[in-house]
């Protein structure tokens, strides 16, 4: 088992591993944040989600749209937490989904 989670850092939801400053890859070797050959972004991935608050144990997957581009973001925290987050980047959220 992994550190126990804290908030504003990747954690993988199912073993517990938190992701530290300067580790670029998820479990399965997916970069945690990163841009598509088609300029889709995404910030986290099904196994380093970014941890929005303390001891939560819902992921949440947010999708929409930065300007043109296409952008996903997978995170730990209630599903309202993760919208904001998104749209404090100005993201346009077409899509929230819990899992």
């Amino acid at each position: 088992m992994g550190m126990s989670p804290r908030a504003d850092h990747f954690l993988d939801p199912e073993d517990g591993t938190l992701y530290l400053d300067g580790e670029l890859h998820d479990a399965h070797g997916v970069d945690l944040v990163g841009v598509d050959p088609d300029g889709s972004m995404w910030w986290g991935t099904e196994r380093a989600t970014w941890v929005l608050e303390d001891g939560a144990t819902t992921v949440v997957r947010v999708s929409g749209w930065m300007g043109p581009v296409r952008w996903d973001g997978f995170f730990l925290g209630a599903a309202e937490a993760a919208v904001d987050y998104a749209e404090q980047r100005r993201v346009r959220v077409d899509h929230v989904e819990e899992k």
